[in-house]
């Protein structure tokens, strides 16, 4: 079939080049394209930031993963046979890694970071750190002097906060015993929130077991704190009146004067014998003795000094 001069314009026609769009269209047509690029984009960015705080977010969360804490380091004053992760502990500096494990065949001696005083009893105490204001006491137990510092100690029974307090915390097979010397400590188990306190003669022992939390008042020279006296934590030598603070913080007892002359001799007589050694009473026996000092045996709720028996008072 031969075409016709019809069929071959339409076919040239066809072939030709197409007539440009008017202005406006292509700039119409420009716009929406960049528009649609422009949102491609910003849709990119969008999931790359997204992608980016997604593994910020992540890396934040690792670092307050429980067991990844900041390690920190402690003054260890005594150390009888006292194990950090297996290794044998020296008195001094001591660095706790950010999990930490403290294990205590003896009585040992320890100052945390923010000022707090601690010992940890002999027979197998074992704190295993979370921070240098929070630790998990696992066994055994431990005396706590604050000295106006924070400390969160855990157990698997309750978890026991202080501010300025002294108190002791002992965990046993079925419950946890907290006694109070001085201050508050607020108690925190699962049957619920209270607040254990000292007072002038008594201090609250607070038991907590699984079933309930009982609290009941002590005298405060009941036999369970004799402990934490057994270890001093080492007699400087030098003035007199330094040795006996030292003394009374030990024996967790007030130091009194009965007059400004026994304080005054306390102030200027000086220990030059080694006391690292003595015990809290034999420190005490030693010292008063250099100054011309004697205890008031009447007094069992303080040290009282005073002036020898026998010599006038001011």
């Amino acid at each position: 079939m031969i075409p016709d001069n019809d069929d071959i314009d339409a076919l040239l026609s066809a072939s030709a080049p197409r007539p440009e769009p008017p202005p406006e269209v292509r700039a119409r047509v420009r716009a929406h394209v960049d528009a649609a690029w422009q949102t491609r984009n910003r849709r990119r960015r969008q999931g790359y930031l997204a992608l980016a705080a997604s593994v910020l977010l992540a890396a934040s969360a690792l670092l307050f993963i429980p067991g990844q804490q900041a390690a920190f380091e402690l003054q260890v004053a005594t150390a009888d046979a006292l194990w950090l992760d297996g290794h044998k502990v020296q008195t001094g500096t001591l660095h706790i890694p950010g999990d930490g494990t403290l294990v205590a065949d003896g009585t040992s001696t320890l100052r945390l970071p923010g000022g707090a005083q601690m010992r940890l009893r002999g027979g197998g105490t074992r704190v295993h750190w979370r921070s240098a204001d929070a630790l998990d006491l696992e066994a055994g137990e431990v005396f706590v002097r604050s000295n106006g510092g924070k400390l969160a100690v855990h157990t698997p029974f309750a978890t026991f906060r202080n501010t300025g307090t002294v108190f002791r915390v002992a965990v046993e097979a079925n419950q946890a015993v907290l006694a109070m010397r001085e201050g508050e400590v607020e108690v925190q188990s699962p049957h619920g929130a209270t607040t254990a306190r000292a007072r002038q003669s008594t201090g609250d022992v607070v038991v907590v077991d699984r079933h309930r939390v009982q609290t009941t008042p002590a005298s405060l020279d009941a036999p369970g704190w004799a402990w934490s006296t057994d270890t001093p934590t080492g007699y400087p030598q030098g003035v007199v009146s330094e040795v006996l603070a030292a003394v009374a913080n030990d024996l967790h007892k007030p130091l009194l004067f009965d007059s400004p002359e026994a304080a005054r001799r306390a102030r200027e007589a000086t220990v030059s014998g080694d006391l690292s050694g003595a015990s809290a009473e034999s420190a005490l026996t030693i010292a008063l003795g250099i100054a011309g000092l004697e205890q008031d045996a009447q007094r069992q709720d303080a040290i009282v000094v005073r002036l020898s028996g026998g010599e006038t008072r001011d």
